[in-house]
């Protein structure tokens, strides 16, 4: 397995390719999946948001990674850590993180374990000192997830991208010390 970039205990985390994206592409038409993220995407968008994955990766050298299991190779989501413009979103800017994970795997802490790793790898290696992320209040499982790591819920908000409304989602943010603090090695 090429561009793994990253690895927790029981996953791998790897950097998409332009053959990977099938996966992503397969993940945005799946209407379970995209419940909290606005719904199902017409080509356009999906269009605009494999510009703006490979884009990101170009700019920032970090961005949307697959997510497989160790033992297996299967791969079970996408975990990212994205870098939010006022342009895109004018309401937030500043690193981000956001993920899903496909339905069959729901519910074995796999969420958590990649929320910690992906956490890790942007606080230790990529030197980040806070970082948000939003969900809908709905997604309860995210929430838990939020809530559990020590993330602090700050205010409910709009989130955009592409022109595209993702209507009240909570925003979230934790600090590298608070992190650090609980989840050092």
């Amino acid at each position: 397995m090429n561009n793994i970039i990253f690895e927790s205990n029981r996953l791998i985390f790897k950097k998409p390719t332009l053959d990977d994206y099938a996966f992503i592409e397969n993940c945005l038409e799946n209407e379970l999946l995209m419940k909290y993220m606005g719904g199902i995407w017409d080509d356009d968008f999906k269009k605009s948001f494999k510009d703006f994955l490979f884009w990101h990766w170009k700019t920032y050298n970090f961005g949307h990674y697959l997510v497989y299991l160790k033992k297996t190779k299967e791969v079970v989501g996408v975990a990212s850590i994205k870098y939010l413009r006022k342009d895109v979103d004018p309401t937030t800017e500043g690193p981000d993180i956001g993920g899903f994970g496909i339905s069959k795997h729901w519910n074995k802490g796999l969420g958590t374990e990649a929320t910690i790793a992906i956490l890790k790898y942007a606080f230790e290696i990529l030197h980040i000192n806070e970082i948000k992320a939003h969900n809908y209040d709905e997604n309860t499982s995210s929430t838990r997830i939020l809530q559990k790591i020590g993330f602090q819920k700050k205010e409910n908000t709009n989130v955009n991208y592409n022109g595209k409304k993702f209507s009240v989602a909570s925003s979230w943010e934790i600090s590298k010390k608070k992190f650090l603090a609980q989840f050092s090695v």
